[in-house]
């Protein structure tokens, strides 16, 4: 989706070209990695104490963007609702989106603790402001409802960027720092002519 002068939704392959210049992770959404604790990723947590101008740097280096959201607990929603609206304000159209999909998709209840329908929509959507931060699951969820491949980069040292589903030939991209937090990447006037020249080597 192009919204204004930047272009959140691409092709995979484009994107995947780009990304080529940061170093290869293997994929997040894996039943290895998820703990009886919860969802999180505790392989990819507290690794890494870059700082946060690393991933907008890394997201400069490949031509894109960084465009950080609100950290109130909302923050996987409001990077997708910027990439999908162009802005964070639909980020309860995307909570509710998501909610739908995973009490939908019997697959991933077993990724989530003592699952059960009433507590998971309790977790989600009672304010406190709003709702459990999004995780694993909830990425996962987004990627298969609206079939995109969905690209993080880091700000961890040996993973700086990790494909997280695959899911259709459109990818985006989001940041996501040790401190579990998501913010939206966006490419301006896409026309994958970026200069990488002097990206080659990136990998902090």
């Amino acid at each position: 989706m192009a919204t204004g002068t930047h272009n959140f939704q691409l092709p995979r392959q484009a994107i995947e070209e780009r990304l080529r210049v940061l170093t290869p992770a293997k994929p997040l959404f894996n039943p290895a990695y998820f703990t009886a604790e919860g969802s999180s990723n505790k392989e990819l947590q507290g690794r890494s104490q870059i700082p946060e101008w690393i991933v907008r740097r890394r997201a400069h280096a490949v031509g894109g963007e960084y465009i950080p959201v609100q950290g109130d607990g909302n923050c996987l929603a409001r990077a997708f609702s910027v990439i999908l609206y162009g802005h964070e304000e639909h980020h309860a159209i995307i909570r509710a989106m998501y909610t739908g999909y995973v009490l939908a998709d019997t697959s991933l209840h077993q990724f989530i603790p003592d699952f059960t329908p009433h507590s998971y929509i309790r977790q989600q959507l009672e304010p406190v402001p709003l709702g459990q931060w999004g995780g694993n699951v909830e990425l996962e969820a987004i990627a298969r409802a609206l079939r995109l491949t969905v690209f993080l980069i880091t700000d961890h040292r040996d993973n700086c960027v990790i494909e997280v589903c695959r899911h259709g030939n459109t990818a985006c991209c989001l940041t996501f720092k040790r401190q579990n937090h998501y913010d939206a990447v966006g490419f301006r006037n896409f026309s994958g002519d970026h200069d990488l020249s002097d990206s080659s080597e990136i990998n902090f």
